[in-house]
Order: structure tokens, then C-alpha cells, then sequence
């Protein structure tokens, strides 16, 4: 019975602390050393993409009966809902585990709560994609009427477009770097959003107050739950992250989870 661990991220900008941290976390409370870990994968890749398409499949191919497979949540192996179902199936089918860490769920398909748990876990992954891909179109349109009006807008860096794709020069008649006090707010406010986009996508705390929301948690249930899973996690040294807090560090209120909710869902009322 060997054991496995996948990380995965979406783009070279983004790193795997988070992931590692969840994972070693878990393997550390269940008495797992690192030398009992067969292989680890580490692949940065859309997980819209079908596992076929990627380094995962040839893991997964790895994998017999009796061997578990540890990933920090199931997103991570993959965002497509159907594909997510295929990779379960053919895992229950050949006795393999899949063993989520953020908390210690496995993730199976033969029984009703476990079916449950993957529809809503698999569909919170698709909505998310969705979601980011809405946000991105609806910037891209947006520049697309500034260019048809002969506008310009201001990139994350601060210099001044005026086509898509990367600017062709940021410099001025003169030769010298253009710098607009209004210019760089509204690309430091982006520059923001953006982050958090990204940290959405990898926050343990978001997706699964997302998760437990759709499986009709009250907000109240969500707020006592993740607050203690925050004290739970607290790390050992103050220079480390602790997984189920804010980007900012700080412990989840009952305000920031409401509005993490309602970021999520709009049509749904965090009560």
C-alpha cells in the first residue's frame, strides 16, 4: 500500500505553501513521515483541463489497490465536474483512496453522504472557474470599448495601454516613464483585486465556508467552525501561515465570511 501526494496550481505566479502546509499538517497528526511518501507530483496547470491532459494521469495510472493518494482539496486535481466524477469512479473502482487533508475527508462515491459530498465539492470547483473566467471577460470587453473609442487605460504596472496584449512603451515624447497619481491608484486597486482572486482560489477557509454553505450551513455554523479550525491550525512560529485565516493573517469574523458568501453568490443571502 503506497502512498501519494499531488499539488497543483494554476499559473507560475502561484506557489504551493498553502497546499504543502495542509498536507503536512495532516500527515503529521496521523503519524505519517515523510519518508512513508512513495512520490509527490507538483505540476502548475489549469485544473479545468481533463486529467488526461495532464501529469496527473500518469500518477493516477501509478496508483493500485490499497494505495492512497493525499491532495490538500479536490480541487486541486481538477475544476471540471465531470472529469472530477471520472476520477473517482475509476479510483473506488480499483480500491484506491483519495484522501482530502484540509479536513481529512475521504472523498468516494459508493455511498449517498459520500456522493453528497463530491457533487457539491466538484460543483463549487466548476461555479469558481466560472466565475474567474466571468470577471476576466467582463475586464476584457471593457477594454475592448476603450480601444473602439481611441481611449487608453492604465495596466497593473501603471503604464498607459492602448492595445491589448503588454504595452509597447510606457515612456512619454520626452523619453521619460509617464507616472499618473490617478492612473496608479486605480492600478494598485486591480493589482488588489486580482490578489484576491488569487487567493480565493487557493484559500482553505473560502472554499470551504463555500462548500458548507451548499451543503445549507447557517453563516453562524460556518463563523463557529472555521474559527475553530483557525485556533486548531495556529501555527508553531508567528512567521507561518495559518490556513484558515484571512489574506491578512487575521482570524475570520462573522462580517468577512458573510461577504465571502455573497462574493460567491450573490442570489444567496448569508444568514
Amino acid at each position: 500500500m503506497a502512498l501519494y501526494i499531488y499539488h497543483r496550481v494554476s499559473t507560475d505566479e502561484q506557489d504551493f505553501l498553502q497546499q504543502k502546509h495542509c498536507i503536512d499538517s495532516y500527515l503529521e497528526r496521523n503519524h505519517i513521515k515523510e519518508s512513508d511518501i512513495k512520490e509527490q507530483l507538483i505540476e502548475k496547470i489549469t485544473g479545468v483541463d481533463e486529467h488526461t491532459h495532464r501529469k496527473f494521469a500518469k500518477l493516477l495510472a501509478k496508483l493500485k489497490e490499497g494505495d492512497t493518494l493525499y491532495f490538500s482539496e479536490l480541487s486541486r486535481i481538477g475544476r471540471n465536474m465531470s472529469d472530477l466524477f471520472n476520477i473517482v469512479n475509476h479510483c473506488c473502482e480499483n480500491g484506491i483512496i483519495l484522501m482530502q487533508c484540509k479536513d481529512a475527508t475521504r472523498i468516494e462515491n459508493e455511498t449517498i453522504g459520500g456522493k453528497a459530498l463530491l457533487f457539491a465539492l466538484s460543483l463549487a470547483a466548476e461555479i469558481e472557474v466560472a466565475n474567474i473566467r466571468q470577471r476576466t471577460q467582463m475586464a476584457l470587453d471593457a477594454r475592448k470599448k476603450i480601444i473602439q473609442k481611441g481611449g487608453k487605460w492604465i495596466s497593473n504596472s501603471g503604464r498607459e495601454c492602448t492595445k491589448l496584449g503588454r504595452p509597447a512603451s510606457g515612456i512619454d515624447e520626452n523619453g521619460k516613464e509617464v507616472y499618473d497619481v490617478s492612473a496608479m491608484v486605480e492600478a494598485a486597486s486591480m493589482a488588489r483585486t486580482n490578489a484576491m482572486i488569487k487567493w480565493r482560489e487557493e484559500s482553505q477557509a473560502f472554499s470551504y465556508a463555500c462548500l458548507k454553505r451548499a451543503e445549507g450551513w447557517t453563516l453562524q455554523q460556518i463563523v463557529d467552525e472555521i474559527g475553530q479550525l483557525y485556533d486548531n491550525f495556529k501555527p508553531k512560529k508567528e512567521s507561518d501561515d495559518n490556513p484558515w485565516a484571512t489574506p491578512t493573517g487575521c482570524k475570520p469574523s462573522k462580517g468577512t465570511i458573510s461577504k465571502w458568501l455573497r462574493d460567491a453568490n450573490p442570489l444567496v443571502l448569508a444568514c
